[in-house]
């Protein structure tokens, strides 16, 4: 195995369905609490009964809506994902009769069953039962884990005091409220807590953060005007959604109730995010139950209104938490994006202030190079981006300006293979903005404002990122690079090394070096190359870079590419001496300006039997040949077979050793939130009598 591998950094992230019994804890703090058993057996007696008609199964309800039921007992294992079967309701001297169900979700003793064409009737009993007995519905989202590394306790309780989150402390007495204030490092009593008093026997502190709920023991405390407590010696982390949520005033929803014909609601709407809103249903004369469906709700935020498909998940008194389809979802996420995160929008295609911000960040000055390098390649920057900015689908470039108009940072992402997202051209300028918003807060915001267009994009699956191995990169490692290698466990991730070097298109050399033979691959061989790069490489490696036997060619994103445009290409050969087939080159291009250095024209050389890296030379200078024929002056080599010292021929510019890393779309959420994490302020040590 020639690809250097990395051990995860912090302790493994145990994931909900494997989770053990939490650490013991004090004994004034919850001894040997079963995560597990809390999140997947649920709370509190039944509420009825539910009936199988024709299996003759019956099990105890849980929660009911006019969306589904969900139902616990033995007999729901005997109930399989898809199945379709006929239910009775049971509740009391109630009874729903014959409702048309199919099994949705299996879990560990519960089964979710969706309700199919309910009758108006069946519908109104069941909101109405669910209006008075379901908070929210069941759903198999979300992620939990048990930290016990302390960097990354030291970490995560930053983020909560740094970012003042709120939430509730547990006492002896009961809970009372409580809020984030500093972290002071080097300290006994490192976090600092607003409380209304001093608590008695506090135990446990429960925090929200953007994304989660986080759960923090109490060993040791003081109280001086406020709450200092000590780190912990384990974090529990539950994630509940997926998209950050922004308070709004002044907006509105309103919809014609679906169960009162010719009854129009509006309410004050609370928040708003991507995936769903918040609305106050107090001074709605009818109820508006958990499980209602909301068809061509309108929304007004400010003098932007949207229609959306709405469906309404939770309750919580009058609050009604509810999922929405947007019918136009670019106009939607350009709204919630500009008011989640200010002072960032989607580049219009106008790039004259991008490339102004790439001079003055120094973005010009990487790998050696300069601003003159650059100077030719201003014109096609200028044509692929208005292309991109063109085709949400594609691609996305997200910039932060002030309020003069100035652009203070930028972040590119685009599809550059199937089911993956690259990121790249990040630039900031040093310091405070000009209108005084920090430096990790214009980070946080452009970043997640990027990977949050990434996360909504169809099919996507796959994040990629290049991080070079230069001092000074404390923030592209510590999100980039640090996450993927703690999540590598999961196998929803990886780290490879290479080494870009960057070489000259010319005529190859004839005869080539070594005397090979080069052909372009025939059927046979990329089947053969397709398994051992399955072998040899990481698993996110090989699907995010289509490198499985299906996308080998890549035909999907050249497909995609061509309807926006522009070209995305790749062409395989095979290096052979005699009857023996040695080694294979991949090399892969892209239109000119989308990639200022030029990572997406590049060449890989794959091993194929033993001693096949003797054909490498012969293969670069068939890359070299190519390259000139697609109107390449120069290609980049990624050297990813373990010789990160060995020599690359003639003509070559050394651009230094980097990290490829990939990750998972489905650990997405936990990424933005690392990065809401990284890009918290710095501790800082107050004084106990400044925070009073």
């Amino acid at each position: 195995m020639h690809i250097q591998r990395r051990s995860a950094p912090y302790s493994v992230a145990r994931r909900l369905w494997a989770l053990p019994p939490w650490p013991g804890t004090p004994a004034q703090g919850p001894s040997q609490l079963d995560l597990q058993s809390r999140q997947l057996e649920g709370e509190g007696p039944s509420i009825g009964a539910l009936v199988v008609e024709e299996r003759n199964l019956r099990m105890n309800l849980e929660r009911v809506s006019p969306l589904g039921c969900l139902a616990t007992g033995p007999s729901a294992g005997r109930l399989s994902l898809g199945e379709r079967c006929a239910v009775d309701l049971l509740f009391g001297p109630q009874r729903v009769r014959c409702v048309s169900a199919e099994v949705e979700a299996v879990y560990p003793g519960r089964v979710w069953l969706g309700f199919r064409g309910l009758e108006v009737q069946q519908a109104r009993a069941l909101a109405d039962l669910g209006d008075q007995r379901a908070t929210t519905l069941s759903h198999s989202g979300g992620a939990a884990e048990v930290v016990t590394d302390a960097d990354r306790i030291r970490s995560m309780c930053h983020a909560l005091t740094a970012n003042h989150c709120q939430g509730v402390l547990h006492t002896a007495d009961g809970q009372m409220r409580v809020r984030g204030l500093a972290t002071r490092p080097g300290e006994d009593l490192a976090m600092l807590w607003e409380v209304s008093e001093e608590p008695r026997e506090p135990s446990l502190l429960e925090l929200r953060g953007p994304l989660s709920s986080f759960e923090l023991p109490i060993r040791r405390h003081r109280f001086d005007g406020v709450l200092a407590t000590d780190l912990p010696e384990w974090v529990a982390r539950t994630r509940h959604r997926s998209w950050q949520r922004a308070d709004v005033s002044g907006a509105e929803i309103s919809f014609e109730h679906p169960l009162h014909r010719g009854l129009t609601v509006r309410a004050p709407l609370l928040n708003l995010s991507r995936g769903g809103v918040a609305f106050d249903a107090g001074s709605v004369e009818q109820s508006v139950p958990v499980g209602l469906q909301l068809r061509n709700a309108s929304i007004r935020v400010g003098n932007r209104r949207c229609l959306a498909l709405v469906e309404v998940r939770h309750a919580t008194g009058v609050v009604r938490g509810a999922r929405l389809q947007a019918d136009d979802p670019v106009a939607w996420n350009d709204l919630v994006g500009g008011r989640q995160h200010p002072g960032t929008r989607l580049e219009d295609g106008s790039t004259e202030g991008l490339w102004e911000l790439y001079v003055e960040s120094n973005y010009f000055n990487l790998s050696g190079k300069s601003r003159q390098h650059f100077s030719t390649k201003r014109r096609d920057y200028r044509a692929a981006g208005k292309k991109l900015c063109r085709s949400p689908r594609l691609a996305c470039k997200v910039v932060y300006t002030s309020r003069s108009g100035e652009y203070e940072a930028a972040l590119t992402a685009a599809r550059t293979y199937q089911h993956t997202w690259f990121g790249f051209h990040m630039a900031k300028r040093k310091g405070v903005s000009e209108d005084g918003v920090t430096a990790r807060e214009v980070l946080r915001r452009i970043h997640l404002r990027t990977y949050e267009h990434v996360l909504d994009a169809p099919d996507t699956r796959w994040v990629l990122g290049y991080v070079q191995h230069l001092p000074g990169l404390h923030f592209p490692r510590m999100i980039h690079v640090a996450f993927p290698e703690y999540c590598l466990p999961t196998g929803q991730s990886c780290v490879v090394t290479f080494r870009a070097l960057q070489l000259a298109s010319t005529r190859a050399i004839r005869p080539l070096p070594g005397g090979y033979n080069v052909r372009p691959a025939s059927s046979p061989d990329l089947a053969v190359i397709a398994g051992v790069i399955e072998r040899e490489r990481p698993r996110p490696y090989v699907e995010a870079l289509d490198f499985t036997r299906e996308r080998l060619s890549m035909s999907g994103i050249k497909a995609d590419w061509s309807r926006a445009g522009m070209r995305r290409e790749r062409q395989i050969f095979v290096a052979s001496r005699g009857e023996q087939t040695l080694a294979a080159l991949v090399v892969e291009s892209a239109s000119d300006g989308v990639h200022l250095y030029d990572l997406l024209d590049c060449a890989r050389l794959f091993v194929l039997v033993a001693g096949g890296e003797d054909a490498f030379d012969a293969l670069l200078e068939v890359a070299r040949e190519w390259f000139l024929d697609q109107g390449k002056p120069h290609f980049i080599y990624l050297q990813e077979n373990g010789e990160l010292d060995a020599p690359a021929g003639r003509d070559q510019v050394d651009l230094g050793t980097a990290d490829l890393t990939v990750l998972s779309a489905d650990l997405l959420p936990d990424f933005l939130e690392q990065i809401w994490e990284a890009t918290s302020k710095r501790p800082v040590t107050p004084s106990p009598a400044s925070l009073e």
